[in-house]
């Protein structure tokens, strides 16, 4: 931040980047096989919520802080605190739908997905204790590579007729569907793009604020393009009868790199780009879950213990092993603790925003329990529902569920609590005018 000298090219790319992996091109393949052309809309939502970010570039831009930063400088370091912990939790929730793409992948070569998820996360953990700074380029390639692989499939299987329909159909499909199952999906990825800081370093890096929104709405068209990519490989692979029925939909777009493999002569190929899209989940998983080691390092709240990175990654591991097991796509269970995020955050932020404008009167105590009360619920309408406790089916629908409770308490705890707050300090007021007008009114008679 100290230097800012991203073109509008570079913010771009980088933006595109941070949506751009694993869990965008197996969770969109997995939910196109499952629900069909629908499945898109989570892709889709990752460019829109690029395009909407731009309302916010000039903000961010401007103030270069963090979310947290700018909470915290405000409400205090409890604030700060607590919407640093979301954000490690949202982002452990990614690590878990890496965990859970990954082993699904390595599922084609025989092993069990359990096993699998064991192995990715003890891989994932020792590979975040390693600067891996010179590799990331290495695992951007392998990305690229296992992209431009998809793309020689569509080449080779594909025609225009079948790309034109699922451009054309895409669209006219999701209109059609629930309103309630697309807010479920759609809001909480535009949000977490508007208010993830995952986002926010590069916009806070471009050479001026015109580059900074340029790259932005140039990163949400090239990824509204980018999009449709898992959903036409896997309408083809379906269409030349690639994938034999019964497999899971996180397994389409393996299987799809091992026949590019064998159309180019050679299985060893095809494996090798099964294990580079393998190699991307290890590398992705531990970026984040170094980044979430070293935030919670800089939590001096907590025990010394829990800040020993050896009981961290063991209890991040358990977390992300038991989220993994419990999530059955990929695109619900990140997009679930996008929710968990968005409803800790949302409204203060909102609050923070219009702080100038508004009246009433918005404590840190205030602050701190919508963040708490918005989060907490939220996280449990989620374990509920995957655990099948709750007296009705909340499974259904269950990312619009924990958004619409998830805000409700977070806006009821801020409103009630800043009311009452402020009913209180109208009491002594109220008293001390009447004395002093029981006062003169004594005086006048004197």
């Amino acid at each position: 931040m100290k230097k800012r000298n991203l073109g509008i090219i570079k913010v771009a790319i980088s933006l595109v980047t941070v949506h751009y992996g694993l869990g965008f091109l197996l969770g969109t393949s997995e939910a196109v096989y499952n629900t069909g052309l629908s499945g898109t809309l989570y892709s889709l939502s990752c460019g829109l919520g690029l395009i909407f970010l731009t309302l916010l570039v000039p903000f961010y831009w401007k103030n270069k802080l963090p979310i947290w930063d700018l909470l915290g400088s405000i409400y205090g370091k409890g604030v700060k605190n607590s919407i640093s912990i979301l954000s490690c939790l949202w982002m452990i929730g990614v690590v878990a739908s890496q965990v859970l793409g990954a082993a699904y992948i390595l599922s084609i070569l025989g092993v069990s997905p359990i096993i699998g998820m064991i192995f990715f996360t003890i891989a994932i953990s020792l590979v975040s204790q390693i600067q891996i700074k010179k590799l990331s380029s290495v695992f951007l390639f392998l990305l690229i590579l296992s992209s431009v692989s998809l793309l020689t499939a569509i080449f080779k299987l594909s025609n225009f007729q079948l790309i034109k329909e699922v451009f054309v159909q895409t669209p006219q499909v999701i209109l059609k569907q629930s309103l309630i199952s697309s807010l479920g999906i759609a809001l909480p990825t535009i949000l977490i793009t508007v208010l993830g800081m995952d986002f926010h370093q590069f916009v806070v890096q471009g050479k001026t604020r015109k580059s900074s929104i340029l790259g932005t709405l140039a990163a949400g068209a090239a990824l509204l393009l980018v999009s449709f990519l898992p959903t036409i490989v896997v309408r083809t692979a379906v269409a030349k009868q690639i994938i034999g029925s019964g497999i899971d939909g996180k397994q389409v777009i393996p299987y799809v790199l091992l026949y590019v493999g064998k159309s180019f002569g050679s299985n060893i190929l095809g494996y090798f780009l099964v294990i580079a899209l393998l190699a991307v989940a290890i590398g992705s998983g531990s970026g984040v879950t170094r980044i979430v080691s070293n935030t919670i390092i800089e939590f001096t709240f907590l025990p010394k213990i829990f800040r020993k990175k050896s009981i961290q990654l063991i209890i991040i591991s358990l977390v992300v092993i038991f989220l993994a097991l419990i999530g059955k796509t990929i695109i619900s269970l990140i997009v679930s603790f996008y929710v968990i995020y968005i409803c800790g955050v949302l409204v203060p932020f909102l609050i923070y925003l219009v702080r100038k404008k508004i009246k009433i009167n918005v404590s840190s105590g205030s602050v701190q329990l919508s963040i708490l009360s918005g989060s907490i619920s939220s996280f449990m309408v989620f374990v509920i529902s995957k655990l099948d406790l709750a007296p009705i089916n909340l499974s259904e629908n269950i990312e619009f569920n924990m958004i619409l409770i998830g805000l409700y308490v977070s806006l009821t705890a801020i409103v009630m609590t800043s009311f009452f707050t402020q009913f209180i300090l109208l009491i002594p007021k109220y008293y001390k005018s009447k004395f002093q007008l029981s006062l003169r009114g004594s005086i006048k008679k004197q």
